[in-house]
């Protein structure tokens, strides 16, 4: 049986990745509405002049690049926490293994 503490490690770990997948749920449908509104705008702007076009596709091109440097930037933290989660995880293993099957309090 596991000790009440490495359970509520265990526990811990569980709601965070529950956590981490909002998150991702989360980025990928911003990043959808994101892609949504691109091809709307798109749309939007082969009814303007030519000039007009150039100069809303630009500002359209600098907004969607700074959108998508701040999702990377996101999905980075997320791997981040990601990655220091499994190695929450792989500690925790490790001291399920290392307790003795016999182990009683």
């Amino acid at each position: 049986m596991l000790g009440e503490g490495l359970m509520e490690k265990v526990e811990t770990i569980l709601i965070d990745c529950e956590e981490l997948v909002s998150w991702e749920l989360e980025l990928e449908a911003r990043l959808q509405n994101k892609i949504l509104l691109i091809e709307n705008q798109k749309q939007i702007l082969q009814i303007t002049s030519v000039s007009e076009e150039r100069e809303i596709i630009q500002k359209h091109e600098a907004i969607s690049q700074k959108e998508q440097e701040q999702l990377q930037e996101e999905i980075f933290t997320n791997n981040y926490l990601r990655n220091q989660l499994s190695k929450a995880e792989e500690l925790t293993q490790a001291q399920i293994i290392q307790t003795p099957p016999n182990f009683k309090k």
